[in-house]
């Protein structure tokens, strides 16, 4: 299929950009999903090791979202 497109010409790489968006994607779907199940956790468990459930999604989405802010060109 990828033979043919090139053929075509119609095949585009994976751009910097879309590798962006996608990074931005999963911060937010990571941070979405951390604060909940914090709160679950720590409602339920008290603060605990239990609480690292909802902790670690919760800072690789700030890192994921931090990242993509980082490396943001300010020439577009």
């Amino acid at each position: 299929y990828k033979k043919f497109l090139v053929e075509s010409g119609h095949y585009k790489p994976l751009q910097i950009k879309d590798f962006r968006i996608f990074i931005l994607l999963l911060g937010i779907l990571s941070i979405s999903a951390g604060i909940p199940l914090t709160v679950i956790f720590i409602i339920v468990y008290g603060v605990s090791f239990a609480s690292l459930g909802g902790l670690i999604p919760f800072f690789i989405g700030i890192g994921l979202i931090l990242f993509y802010s980082l490396t943001l060109r300010k020439d577009l």
